[in-house]
């Protein structure tokens, strides 16, 4: 069963078995737990509207071959996302979104790379 496929179940459950507010409630935690779950097993980027209302949040951004990688604090005044990172590499342009960089809520396996060759490069 994909979790797609939990989660349908889980809503047709509370549909038609759910009585209580507790059962209720119960089902929409199980619901709620198994989106957080794919998330973290497949992130997605976000669009840039989603990007948008992030103001003042951090997101994670993979490197790519035209763009460092890395985390920053999204800025809609500055229409960038500000590197947080050491060392700093600068920022991502909102206007160049989607054209060769792309930004995560979930860290998972996107930003660790990115450090360890960070680590590499500073030994060298």
């Amino acid at each position: 069963m994909t979790i797609d496929e939990a989660i349908k179940a889980m809503q047709n459950i509370d549909l038609v078995l759910s009585v209580t507010d507790s059962e209720h409630e119960a089902a929409r935690m199980a619901i709620s737990a198994l989106r957080a779950q794919q998330e973290r097993e497949n992130p997605q980027p976000l669009t840039l509207e989603e990007l948008r209302r992030m103001d003042g949040e951090v997101v994670y951004i993979p490197e790519s071959e035209e763009y460092f990688g890395g985390m920053g604090i999204v800025s809609v005044s500055q229409e960038r996302v500000m590197d947080v990172g050491v060392p700093k590499f600068g920022y991502w342009l909102f206007r160049e979104y989607g054209e060769g960089w792309r930004a995560y809520r979930s860290q998972r396996n996107l930003l660790i790379p990115t450090m360890e060759r960070r680590k590499e490069s500073d030994r060298e």
